[in-house]
């Protein structure tokens, strides 16, 4: 069960966390950028965000298990709820000045479902908050925003936006989609741009991370939306919670815009199901 009533306590942590990560934004040179194992960049600020946030987060939560993409792992045997943090989710377009990066923390409960979240886009200074109650609103930059009410007929036109992954050219085709294509290079950012009344309608992820997914699934799902691998099932976390991707692709957003934007996407290479993020 939860053992917490409440994250609020997390907002100025986060916020804090933002304005570390905006000190190396503004220093290139501090940035120490290193490519990992898996071709994917890390950074000095990546580092120094995530051992804060443990640290703050570990003062708050000591009961919870705490996992991180650049090396926190900590994980009690007996069933508890996780919090998974994504120090800075977009590391390549942080590493080239581009603002379209995000600080992510996410809360599942002890059954490993989405329980609430903090998405802080420092650089746009956007902030979305789902606190552990699932009564309450999905707070935008301390506002309630109003659950998705869809149209009688929804589809796609000339201007509707979505969000793709940065490689999804190197595996799908999208010639269906009449609309705009965007890409910011923050998962967890675009997915949750999707839960706001004039954001984009959906976005796509390769196999993803529970730090990438974590606090956008919660935050999606307050204001009625979904997020789901891109063939339509559930997600499950448990599998995940140690540090490996789902094992299929993701779309989030609106349901009916999910829908409609998986009936869009065919396939460029058969039987490819996993890549590396961007």
């Amino acid at each position: 069960m939860i053992l917490h009533k409440t994250i609020s306590d997390l907002l100025p942590v986060v916020e804090e966390a933002g304005r570390i990560a905006l000190q190396y934004f503004a220093s290139p040179a501090s940035q120490k950028t290193e490519e990992k194992e898996d071709r994917t960049l890390v950074t000095e600020a990546d580092r120094k965000v995530e051992e804060f946030l443990e640290r703050e987060i570990r003062k708050r939560f000591p009961e919870y298990n705490l996992i991180g993409e650049e090396k926190t792992l900590w994980f009690r045997e007996e069933e508890a709820p996780t919090i998974a943090i994504d120090p800075i989710d977009g590391t390549t377009a942080f590493t080239v000045g581009l603002p379209g990066w995000s600080i992510s923390v996410g809360v599942l409960d002890a059954a490993a479902r989405p329980a609430g979240g903090i998405i802080f886009s420092p650089a746009w200074n956007a902030l979305f908050f789902a606190d552990l109650d699932p009564a309450t609103p999905m707070l935008f930059n301390q506002k309630p925003v109003r659950a998705w009410h869809p149209p009688t007929r929804p589809e796609f036109g000339g201007n509707t936006n979505i969000f793709l992954d940065s490689k999804f050219q190197r595996r799908f085709f999208l010639e269906a989609f009449p609309g705009k294509v965007r890409c910011y290079g923050s998962t967890a950012l675009h997915m949750a741009l999707t839960s706001l009344e004039n954001g984009p309608s959906a976005a796509q992820a390769f196999a993803c991370y529970v730090w990438d997914l974590a606090a956008a699934h919660a935050i999606v799902a307050r204001t009625g939306g979904v997020i789901l691998h891109q063939d339509g099932s559930e997600i499950d976390y448990r599998p995940i919670l140690r540090g490996d991707k789902t094992d299929k692709h993701i779309l989030g957003g609106r349901k009916e815009y999910v829908d409609l934007l998986m009936q869009c996407i065919e396939p460029r290479i058969q039987g490819a199901e996993r890549e590396s993020g961007g």
